[in-house]
């Protein structure tokens, strides 16, 4: 018989710096909970699309025969979704909904319109047509233009120089917040980062950039945020969702800090208080070494081990989002592997584990989901994991939306509706 899935939640109560204790000293870490993963504890995807047309690669008469070298990018390159990373519900009508999606390589939010009738109707047969898609920028031309060179292959050019967008949720006032991951910063003397902007934009596309560069540094100098050290590598920053929460009348920020690889830290829930986040994001000389955290929890997942693998392998499960509900928060958790089978066949990027955390609001109790019908933990998920989870509103009640990344530039991302009870 399988062993269940089992998380851990170990609750931190930060401490200000100006305290003789340490975190640890103060409040000892220990474990609150053992996430339930028995798999009575399923979803099912009930619809699954993908975001735009596949992008052709065949040339027109017209055009050069060097236009596709070293991956360069596809020729309709704005008609479809490419490496979703995080998804947001905009505004919409009472016809259509609009899903807002960031794509971690683009510097651009895809916005898209779909009928809400194929959320709700049990025989629809809805396409998400390109013209359904509209690419809204989130930097300078300028910039788009020098760091996406269009011409420049992907994986030794672009990929390096992306943004890495990798969250989003609304704000208060109706805006939406776009975080980047931080995941380039590793030094405290570091003076610049290409993966530290948020980006606050609203329905019209106008956007303003703040940098996050010094509030990542001061996790990187902070092991009770991040995690400890495990083995060579410094925990660096990784966020990978956020969201806003309100507890008991407060307005709480949550970033989803995903930990677990390369020594990496941990996976970790880290709150702060919004008012003071927000009002010091926007001020000219921002002084994050005033903003403290409210509350660190971190989530301890288990190894995914690969039975089929020739060498001993065990993928750690990482989160990949964070979604605020009136119940709590939902995580969606994967594993990603690369190992060489008993044939000697190399598998890279293989998602061997997919699930989706169920939180109370109070960060104390969790369930873990798994997709009905989904392979077993080790073997390839059929579904792949979640990067990015929303709700959609109907006149039935809200729908959980997800989407994933195919991790090409080449294949358009998908999204799927999900029933999670």
């Amino acid at each position: 018989m399988r062993k269940p899935f089992v998380a851990i939640l170990l609750l931190s109560a930060c401490t200000h710096p100006k305290s003789n204790q340490t975190l640890k000293e103060q409040t000892a870490v220990k474990p609150l909970l053992a996430c339930d993963g028995n798999e009575s504890n399923i979803y099912h995807v009930k619809e699954s699309w993908l975001m735009g047309q596949k992008p052709r690669v065949k040339l027109l008469k017209h055009e050069k025969k060097d236009v596709l070298k070293e991956n360069p990018e596809p020729l309709d390159w704005n008609k479809y979704v490419r490496a979703a990373s995080g998804v947001g519900t905009g505004k919409g009508d009472q016809k259509n909904a609009e899903l807002l999606v960031v794509q971690d390589s683009r510097r651009e939010i895809a916005r898209i319109r779909i009928p809400i009738q194929a959320f709700t109707s049990r025989e629809s047969k809805f396409l998400i047509k390109s013209d359904a898609i509209t690419m809204v920028p989130v930097s300078d031309k300028k910039v788009i233009s020098e760091l996406e060179n269009r011409q420049r292959d992907y994986d030794s050019f672009r990929k390096k120089k992306k943004a890495d967008y990798e969250a989003i949720t609304t704000l208060p006032d109706g805006r939406f917040l776009v975080v980047g991951s931080g995941s380039d910063i590793n030094s405290s003397t570091q003076a610049e980062s290409l993966r530290a902007d948020a980006i606050v934009f609203d329905e019209s596309g106008k956007f303003t950039t703040y940098s996050l560069l010094e509030f990542y540094k001061i996790w990187l100098s902070n092991q009770e945020i991040l995690g400890h050290e495990q083995g060579e590598k410094k925990p660096i920053p990784n966020v990978e969702g956020v969201a806003i929460r309100e507890i008991k009348g407060q307005k709480i920020i949550t970033f989803a800090h995903r930990g677990n690889i390369n020594g990496n830290g941990y996976n970790s829930l880290i709150d702060y208080d919004f008012n003071t986040w927000i009002s010091t994001l926007m001020t000219t000389s921002p002084k994050w070494t005033e903003v403290h955290p409210l509350k660190v929890t971190a989530i301890q997942l288990p190894e995914i081990k690969i039975n089929q693998a020739q060498e001993k392998v065990n993928i750690p499960v990482t989160l990949d989002d964070l979604l605020a509900t009136e119940e709590g928060v939902l995580i969606p958790v994967g594993a990603e592997a690369e190992y060489v089978d008993q044939s000697g066949v190399h598998h890279d990027g293989e998602v061997v584990y997919s699930a989706i955390l169920k939180i109370d609001r109070e960060l104390k109790t969790c369930k873990v989901y798994r997709a009905h019908g989904d392979n077993p933990p080790g073997m390839k998920s059929k579904f792949s994991k979640f990067e990015g989870l929303t709700l959609v509103k109907t006149s039935k009640g809200n729908v959980l939306i997800a989407v994933n990344d195919a991790d090409s530039e080449l294949e358009p991302s998908r999204l799927a509706m999900i029933d999670l009870h």
